[in-house]
């Protein structure tokens, strides 16, 4: 949506530009869910309580695993994964489902 910020020698503020962009497509999780469950029916309220349990409590804890595989090859250290798993994991997942469970409950939907 920003596509560039550009600074201002006349003045100490940034000029921000928008631009419109084109919609992201939906993750290949969402995309998989779609296509296999529901799909006579999507917008039944049992078809959509089990695509969301399905992405909390299955795709969601394989991503925490894949982003922490992948942070730790980022820094350098693909030897500490094991270590960042049992330390971060758990506490990693929890805090996302409590944020889920907030945000459904403030905003809805």
């Amino acid at each position: 949506m920003f596509s560039r910020f550009l600074r201002d020698p006349a003045c100490t503020c940034i000029i921000i530009t928008i631009t419109r962009t084109p919609p992201t497509p939906p993750p290949p999780r969402y995309r998989f869910l779609d296509s296999n469950i529901g799909v006579r029916n999507p917008t039944a309220p049992r078809v959509i309580a089990t695509k969301v349990g399905l992405d909390q409590l299955l795709f969601t804890p394989l991503s925490t695993f894949m982003f922490y595989a992948y942070l730790c090859s980022a820094e350098g250290r693909p030897s500490a994964y094991l270590n960042t798993i049992r330390d971060k994991y758990w506490a990693t997942n929890i805090a996302g489902w409590k944020l889920y469970v907030y945000n459904r409950g403030v905003y809805g939907g």
